[in-house]
């Protein structure tokens, strides 16, 4: 009997889904709820608990998984760059959480994030991009990573989340 396989794109989600959901809830700063169905829209909430303590924040997810090495982009070498749907920009615009972008390759295991609405600077930058196609491509900071043997990226994204709603106090 032939045993059933998963198409490789399918393997990379569920294997960076694994990957990322054990490095963010590592320190128990973060818990991670999937509401990935079929890959539509945001793949995670993730939930704060910074020292172990309810703060009733969350910021929504977007994975997105590579088998290849990532590279920082040759004339910007401060970034590398990912696809996401045009739809994940959208859900941007709709709310004032912050979206976390995070790009991890299974291949250095090592994950790439920052927030989607600072990826465009600001949020008219969102809204010109809007409707401009299925996908489009994001620079996140390479300075923004973290190994998956990490210990404290969940207290990272803590601290990314305050700053960036500290930005409009």
């Amino acid at each position: 009997m032939a045993k059933a396989r998963l198409t490789n794109s399918r393997s990379v989600d569920a294997n960076t889904t694994n990957a990322v959901r054990l490095l963010t809830e590592f320190d128990n700063t973060v818990v991670w709820r999937d509401v990935r169905i079929d890959d539509y829209g945001i793949d995670a909430l993730l939930e704060f608990f910074p020292e172990q303590r309810i703060s009733g924040r969350y910021m929504p997810l977007q994975l997105k998984g590579t088998t290849k090495h990532i590279e920082s982009l040759k004339r910007s070498p401060e970034y590398v760059s990912c696809k996401i749907k045009s739809t994940t920009l959208e859900y941007g615009q709709q709310d004032v959480l912050p979206v976390l972008v995070v790009f991890a390759s299974l291949y250095d295991r090592v994950a790439y994030y920052g927030i989607l609405q600072d990826t465009f600077g600001y949020q008219e930058g969102l809204r010109e991009w809007a409707g401009k196609g299925d996908e489009l491509t994001v620079r996140l900071p390479s300075s923004n990573y973290a190994c998956f043997e990490d210990k404290d990226f969940g207290t990272r994204l803590w601290g990314l989340y305050e700053e960036y709603l500290g930005q409009d106090e």
